[in-house]
């Protein structure tokens, strides 16, 4: 008799956790659902689709950070454009679209993902830079350091470093998973302007799946560093609420590049390219990308 107790007792606790699990994930899915409307028939959210901006033989290629869209690099893409670059900002796999391809996506997917765009660029006979955000940024490193024929490169608040929260859920994402599957992760600090903030196509939700996806990415990208030979100039607020300003440093210093340019800025949250001062990034990442490519051509001419 009591280990038929006990065997209820395990079954109802289950059954109470499942319907707990359920109920969290209904709910985050209703509200990221309100908030951004649904998928269009391109199977993307409105106004998170992938931005291609044509020009000349000068290219960049433009990668946005985790759970982020090409929006919150649309501007920054339409200025370069301005400037005569062409322009090339793919959505990552299961970004922009709904939460259960969110989640069934993964680093190798967003990896293969930001070398197709660069490969397509490269065989169109355009010179490609590269700039990337946040997880954006680690892509970026990575496909630096498999091509050394990058002539220049922009990070902005790049993540290069793992907090002790991130390293702690790729441990135990298993464990968390059980209970809640998705996690809310929007923070007002990561962009201090609210109409930027209101702007933005992310869902604001962590699926805890991908945390050991997110931390291998990180991981492989800070062991490229040493390969990375492209100029790199580095744009981060010292405010950022994601990227610890140390975490960048140390990062940087592993970096195999010897013109390496480090601009810290003030009164902005982690998403830069978005946030309070955001036309001065612009022209920081148009400068930058503009001086070294002269100076490639220069050297090839």
């Amino acid at each position: 008799m009591i280990w038929v107790s006990l065997l209820g007792a395990a079954a109802l606790s289950l059954a109470l956790l499942a319907a707990l699990r359920q109920g969290s994930r209904r709910r985050i899915e209703f509200a990221v659902a309100e908030r951004l409307g649904p998928v269009g028939i391109d199977g993307a959210v409105k106004g998170a689709g992938p931005i291609a901006l044509d020009a000349g033989s000068r290219a960049v290629l433009l990668l946005h950070g985790f759970g982020d869209t090409p929006e919150s690099l649309a501007g920054l893409a339409h200025a370069l454009h301005a400037r005569g670059w062409t322009v090339r900002v793919p959505l990552l796999p299961g970004h922009g679209r709904t939460i259960a391809e969110f989640e069934a996506s993964s680093a190798n997917s967003w990896q293969a993902c930001a070398e197709e765009a660069y490969g397509a660029l490269r065989a169109s006979g355009c010179t490609v830079s590269l700039v990337g955000q946040s997880m954006g940024a680690a892509l970026a490193v990575r496909v630096a350091a498999a091509h050394l024929e990058t002539p220049a490169m922009v990070l902005l608040a790049p993540l290069l470093s793992l907090s002790s929260a991130l390293v702690q859920g790729a441990r135990w994402w298993w464990l968390v998973r059980i209970a809640r599957p998705l996690l809310e992760s929007a923070d007002e600090r990561s962009i201090l302007d609210p109409e930027a903030r209101q702007r933005a196509r992310g869902p604001g939700v962590l699926p805890v799946r991908l945390v050991p996806q997110l931390v291998a990415l990180v991981r492989a990208a800070c062991a490229d560093l040493p390969r990375v030979m492209a100029p790199v100039r580095v744009v981060q607020s010292r405010e950022d609420n994601r990227v610890t300003p140390a975490g960048t440093e140390a990062a940087l210093r592993t970096i195999g590049s010897t013109t390496v340019d480090m601009i810290w800025r003030s009164g902005a949250g982690h998403v830069v390219s978005v946030d309070y001062g955001h036309e001065q990034v612009w022209t920081l990442v148009g400068e930058w990308l503009e001086r070294h490519v002269a100076t490639s051509e220069a050297r090839s001419a």
